[in-house]
Formats: C-alpha cells, sequence, structure tokens
C-alpha cells in the first residue's frame, strides 16, 4: 500500500470519528432542546392543573358550587396565557367540547381539533394518548394559524377526572428542528473544510517524505534488504534529477559496492595468476640456480606483494 494511500485512510477514519462524533453532539443538542421544551409545557400543564385541583377542592367544601368552581378555573386557565405559552381546556367523552382555547371565539364550541396527514382527528390523538394514564406527550403535524405548511407540534396534555376535562398546552417545535439543521450543516460545512485541509496536508507531507526518500518506503526497505543480502544487481529507479533523496544514496552505494566488488575479484584473479607465475618461477630457479631466474622470482614476489597490497586496500574499503 502505497504512503499517500495509508495517510489519506488515517485522514478519513479521523475525519470519521469526528462526523460521527459531531452527529452525535447535534443529535444530544436537539434531544436537550425537545426535552427542555416537553419539561416547561409539563410545568405549565401541571400549574394549570393544581389550579383546577384548588377549586375542586373548594366545591367538595360547599365552598363553591360545581358550576362557579368551574368557571373560576377556567378564568384561572385563560389568565395563565403568556405570548405563545397558553393553556387549552376540552370535555367531553370525544373531548369535543372546547371549554378553554387561545383564540376565545372557539370557546363553548365544538371542534376535532383539525385533521392530521393520516386522517385522524387530533382529539383522537388525545384520546388514544390518555387511555392508560392520566398524563401524556403527544407529537403531531399540523399549520399553524394563517399558515399553508405542516409543521411538527408537540402537546402535553393532563386528564382530570372528577371534572371528565382534559388540561393541555402546545407549542410548534419547528424551531428545534431548523436549530438541528442549522448546526447540523454548519457542522457539516466546517468538517468538509477541515477535511479538505488535512487531505491537503496530507498529500503535501507524503509527497515531501517521498522526496526525501526518492520512492514508496516499502521499495527502499526492499531494495536495502537484498543488497544486504548481496544482491547487487537489484534495480534501483530514480526520478529524473533525483541526487539527494534515499534512493540516489542507496544507488551511489550499489555503485560503490559493485566497483569495490569487482576491484576485487579482479585482483583475486591476478593474485591467482602471479601465485602461478611464482610457482613456476621458483622451480624453474631451483633447477637452473641462474641469477636470471633468481631476479625473475624476485619480480615475481615483488609483484605479489603490490598485487596483495592492493586486494588489502580494497577490502578494508569494503569492510569499512
Amino acid at each position: 500500500m502505497k504512503l499517500l494511500t495509508k495517510l489519506l485512510l488515517i485522514v478519513f477514519g479521523a475525519v470519521t470519528g469526528m462526523v460521527l462524533l459531531g452527529g452525535f453532539a447535534v443529535t444530544s443538542l436537539r434531544s436537550t432542546m425537545l426535552q427542555e421544551r416537553q419539561q416547561s409545557m409539563q410545568l405549565l400543564v401541571k400549574m394549570a392543573t393544581r389550579q383546577v385541583e384548588h377549586y375542586q377542592d373548594l366545591e367538595r367544601s360547599g365552598k363553591l358550587s360545581r358550576d362557579d368552581a368551574q368557571t373560576a378555573a377556567k378564568d384561572a386557565m385563560r389568565a395563565m396565557r403568556d405570548g405563545e405559552n397558553y393553556v387549552f381546556v376540552r370535555t367531553g367523552d370525544n373531548l369535543r367540547m372546547s371549554l378553554v382555547h387561545p383564540d376565545p371565539r372557539k370557546e363553548n364550541k365544538e371542534s376535532d381539533g383539525g385533521t392530521l396527514p393520516d386522517g385522524q382527528a387530533v382529539t383522537d390523538v388525545y384520546l388514544q394518548a390518555l387511555h392508560n394514564t392520566n398524563f401524556a406527550f403527544v407529537s403531531i403535524y399540523t399549520k399553524r394559524p394563517n399558515g399553508d405548511v405542516m409543521v411538527p407540534k408537540l402537546s402535553a396534555i393532563q386528564r382530570v377526572p372528577d371534572w371528565n376535562w382534559v388540561i393541555g398546552s402546545g407549542d410548534f417545535v419547528d424551531d428545534i428542528d431548523r436549530a438541528y439543521w442549522h448546526h447540523l450543516i454548519q457542522f457539516l460545512v466546517i468538517g468538509g473544510i477541515v477535511l479538505l485541509a488535512v487531505i491537503a496536508l496530507a498529500v503535501v507531507l507524503a509527497r515531501g517524505i517521498l522526496r526525501q526518500l526518492g520512492g514508496e518506503p516499502h521499495d527502499a526497505a526492499e531494495s536495502m534488504r537484498k543488497i544486504a543480502n548481496g544482491d547487487l544487481a537489484v534495480e534501483i529507479k530514480l526520478k529524473e534529477d533525483d541526487s539527494s533523496s534515499l534512493m540516489a544514496s542507496l544507488k551511489l552505494m550499489q555503485m560503490k559496492l559493485k566497483n569495490i566488488t569487482s576491484a576485487i575479484q579482479e585482483n583475486t584473479a591476478s593474485l591467482d595468476e602471479q601465485i602461478q607465475i611464482f610457482n613456476a618461477s621458483t622451480k624453474t630457479y631451483a633447477q637452473s640456480k641462474s641469477d636470471d631466474d633468481l631476479n625473475n622470482m624476485l619480480k615475481s614476489i615483488q609483484k605479489l606483494w603490490k598485487i596483495a597490497d592492493i586486494l588489502g586496500k580494497s577490502v578494508s574499503r569494503f569492510k569499512s
């Protein structure tokens, strides 16, 4: 595997981890915002329920009639409206009767709360959510007042058994989705920029390393291994004008080793030849005892010393 490929794998691994971590962080942020919204709505509904329970206690104590207690409770519910925060009250077996509504014109009138995209009425969804409990959160898609686009809406609803009321509060949560997508897109853009920057840095680093090595690290290691094992014929490819890389130095070393090895081989052959001449001159002198044969033998000895000295120097260079 090439060096650049390895670096890019490391980069993509790190970026993938960063994306997963960022995605988890953004998703956790959305979940936290939604939980805060739920807690706020639940607190508002619980406060409204406490108000109703207070008037129920007055009714049970005989201080107020049921009609008066319910009228006072409904007034208290209306007083809790603050900007977009509101409380609604529905009653009836099918919850069609609206007792308290953000739009006073809809109070004391029957309404199913609108039809959802799946064909169900909002009040039917409320009944299903409260089937086995007195408190529930309901998530639906509906239109804003005077709006045309379906947006997510979260409602908290509480059943008040004695009066057969359902108290609730709703809020559109498309702002949470907008914040979620805003942060997600922002993270992806930043992540993309970081990814491009890191890839560019990896490419620059890889080129710098390859320039210093003169090739792939695997090729350099393989060439060094072969030379170390005595294979001086290995082909070392260099780029044009490459004279300072590791591979260039390795090729230079290969050439020097070839020259030294060649010199040793040549000197060894010359030494063998001169030894044969020396043996022949020694035999000749032993037979003739002439001065000329003695001079020839001495010359052979001098040549032997000279060749042996050259060979010794070549071997010393090879060892060093």
